[in-house]
């Protein structure tokens, strides 16, 4: 009755999960489509299922989810500011030029974007 043990919950600082993760979303995304603004139920499956098979982790659609959605919320608060007048991105370093006193105006107006 020995079964291999597995990781319950997912490390979601791992670049290889990270990478794998988004990955099989893009792939998902492509063969099945979006529903609304997320995946369709059965594509959640099939990302729970490929992370559990290549990652030997456990964890819920529902962590998925949680974290396509924190994603999706960074992404959009990255390209708020790189989108921003002034050219303050600079895409050769991939670095935001701000001086202090324009990221605190910035994170006052954005909240979001003190993770950056």
């Amino acid at each position: 009755m020995d079964q291999p043990s597995q990781n319950f919950g997912i490390n979601w600082k791992n670049l290889e999960v990270v990478k794998t993760f988004l990955q099989t979303c893009v792939q998902e995304v492509s063969i099945n489509g979006r529903q609304c603004v997320s995946l369709r139920p059965n594509s959640w499956n099939k990302v729970k299922i490929v992370l559990e098979e290549t990652r030997s982790v456990t964890f819920s659609q529902k962590q998925c989810k949680n974290y396509y959605d924190y994603l999706k919320e960074k992404y959009q608060v990255w390209l708020s500011i790189t989108q921003k007048t002034g050219n303050v991105y600079d895409p050769a370093t991939n670095t935001i030029n701000m001086k202090n006193i324009e990221w605190d105006e910035y994170i006052k107006a954005h909240p979001k974007a003190a993770k950056l």
